[in-house]
């Protein structure tokens, strides 16, 4: 197995694994309503390609090589009800570097920064994958989702983003000792140390 096909199988692993370590966000048979709740999926190895515009999105993706970031343009939470976060799932070949960043422009144009480095620091690990969830204080309104990888841009391999929702009161009401739920809060884009709150798992 190599080429396109070994990215969308590590992309895919990378999903179900992330999607069964979370208990943030589980599935829900409501958003299982075909295209209208697809993750949109961009792979740029072997070569740029996009899966169909899922129903949820308005708007395609832009691969910006010389600023060596991909922009997602996200509609505002409450344009689907059924959907109440986002998550972003980055596949890269992590050189130790700390990985590619993460950032949110809003409508009015501010930029916040929600990672700052997916991947490790000093140890090379290959091939990794990260999921993280994008903060509802920043998507609620919609903006642009910002996948920066400065100097290493050929690393990254591919991206994914899905609509979830979190987990129903009950559920939360009947497990005490399970997380709390998502915070809305995020880090500035001029904190000096890696925002990792809305990260769902590590594969």
């Amino acid at each position: 197995m190599r080429g396109f096909e070994r990215t969308l199988l590590v992309l895919v692993l990378a999903v179900v694994f992330s999607a069964g370590a979370a208990r943030a966000v589980t599935s829900d048979p409501s958003l299982d309503t075909g295209r209208h709740f697809a993750p949109f999926v961009l792979a740029l190895k072997p070569s740029l390609q996009m899966s169909p515009l899922p129903g949820w999105m308005q708007s395609p993706a832009v691969v910006l090589p010389e600023t060596a970031t991909i922009e997602v343009p996200l509609p505002a939470l409450w344009a689907a009800p059924a959907v109440e976060v986002y998550a972003l799932t980055v596949v890269f070949d992590d050189r130790g570097d700390g990985g590619p960043a993460v950032e949110w422009r809003s409508a009015n144009g501010t930029t916040a920064t929600v990672s700052q480095g997916l991947g490790e620091m000093g140890s090379s690990l290959g091939l990794n994958a990260r999921t993280i969830l994008l903060p509802q204080s920043l998507t609620r309104e919609g903006g642009v989702l910002l996948v920066s990888y400065y100097a290493k841009f050929d690393k990254l391999v591919s991206l994914a983003v899905r609509p979830a929702r979190e987990t129903s009161g009950a559920e939360r009401l009947s497990k005490p000792s399970s997380r709390p739920r998502l915070r809305s809060s995020t880090q500035s884009s001029s904190s000096s140390s890696p925002s990792r709150e809305p990260s769902m798992a590590r594969c």
